[in-house]
C-alpha cells in the first residue's frame, strides 16, 4: 500500500478507518508506526468526505493508559502530563497543507504542538534483547494445575520485562500457555471454555490457548465451537487477525458455521459487496489489503464448498 497508495486508495483508507476502529490507535507508538507513513502517503487521495471521516476518527484517538492513576504506597502517580501525546503524532501524520484546511483540526493540532514541541515522528527502535524467557521455568510449567495457570493469568496482565531476571511476561507467558494447550490439548478444554465464558484475564491468554488447539490440529468441531463463543468479545486488532488466521485451519477441515462467515463478513471485508469486479481482481487486492487473508480463506472455502 505505500510504494503505491494512488492505485489503492480505497483500500488504504479502509485499513487506516478498520484499524482506528478497533483500538488500534491506542496501541504503542511503534506498532502504529506503519498506519501513521500510510496516513501521510494517502491523505490527500482521498474525497472530502473520507477526509472528514478520518478527522473525526483520529480527533477522538485517546490513550486511556495516560488518564489512569497509578498507586505507590500513599503517593498517587500522574500521567496527565503525557495526555494527548498519542494523538499528537498521529495528527501530524496528515501534510500540514490538509490540516490548515480544517479549522478543528488545525486547532487541536497548533495545541498539541504547544504541549509536545519536541515529538517528531519517527521509525522505531530496533531493541534485540537476546534470552527473553517465559515467567516461569519449565518444570514449574509441568506441575501447573488448571487453577494455576488461572491465577497467573490474573496476576501477569501486563507487557512488562524484568530485566534483571530477563523473565519476560504476558506475551512469553502466553506463548508458553500456546505450547503447552498444544501438547495437551484435552487436559486445557475446562481453562479455555471458563476463560471464555468469564472473559476476566487479558485476550491474549484466550486466542493464544485457541492458536494451541489449532496447532495440536485439535477437533475441528470443538473448535470451531470455542472460536463461536468469543467472536462478539474480541476487541484487539491482534485477536481479529488471529481468528481470521485460524479460520484457514477450520475451512480447510469443512468446519465452519454461519456466526464465523458473517463475523469475517463484518470484520474483514466490510467493502467486499462493493467491488463489482472478477474474481482475479478480488483476490489481487486482497494480496495488498490488511483484509487478504480472510478474503483467501472465504475464497478457499467458497471453492471447496
Amino acid at each position: 500500500l505505500l510504494e503505491n497508495p494512488s492505485e489503492y486508495s480505497e483500500e488504504c483508507y479502509n485499513h487506516i478507518t478498520h484499524f482506528g476502529r478497533k483500538g488500534g490507535f491506542e496501541l504503542s507508538l511503534d506498532d502504529t508506526y506503519f498506519v501513521r507513513e500510510l496516513i501521510t502517503a494517502s491523505y490527500r487521495l482521498f474525497t472530502p468526505e473520507q477526509k472528514q471521516a478520518l478527522n473525526n476518527l483520529l480527533l477522538n484517538v485517546k490513550d486511556k493508559r495516560h488518564l489512569s492513576i497509578q498507586h505507590n504506597g500513599d503517593r498517587k502517580i500522574h500521567y496527565l502530563k503525557w495526555y494527548g501525546e498519542k494523538n499528537f503524532l498521529i495528527l501530524t501524520a496528515i501534510p500540514l497543507s490538509e490540516i490548515n484546511n480544517y479549522i478543528v483540526l488545525k486547532r487541536r493540532f497548533q495545541e498539541l504542538k504547544r504541549k509536545f514541541p519536541n515529538l517528531i515522528n519517527k521509525p522505531p527502535q530496533r531493541i534485540t534483547v537476546s534470552g527473553v524467557y517465559a515467567p516461569f521455568d519449565q518444570k514449574a510449567y509441568d506441575k501447573m494445575t488448571l487453577e494455576h495457570w488461572e491465577q497467573t493469568f490474573l496476576e501477569i496482565d501486563r507487557d512488562r520485562m524484568n530485566f534483571s531476571t530477563s523473565r519476560g511476561s504476558l506475551l512469553e507467558h502466553s506463548r508458553q500457555f500456546e505450547k503447552e494447550v498444544e501438547g495437551q490439548p484435552n487436559f486445557f478444554i475446562p481453562l479455555i471454555s471458563k476463560l471464555i465464558d468469564e472473559w476476566i484475564v487479558k485476550e491474549d491468554y484466550i486466542i493464544s490457548g485457541l492458536e494451541g488447539f489449532v496447532k495440536a490440529n485439535h477437533d475441528a468441531n470443538e473448535v470451531l465451537s470455542l472460536i463461536t463463543l468469543i467472536l462478539d468479545k474480541i476487541q484487539q486488532v491482534n485477536s481479529l487477525i488471529s481468528v481470521n488466521r485460524m479460520s484457514g485451519y477450520l475451512i480447510e477441515s469443512q468446519t465452519v458455521n454461519v456466526q464465523l462467515i458473517d463475523f469475517l463478513r463484518k470484520n474483514s471485508l466490510s467493502k467486499i459487496e462493493e467491488i463489482n469486479t472478477s474474481i482475479e481482481d478480488m483476490l489481487q487486492r486482497a494480496v495488498n489489503n490488511s483484509d487478504g487473508t480472510a478474503i483467501w480463506y472465504l475464497m478457499d472455502g467458497t471453492e471447496q464448498n
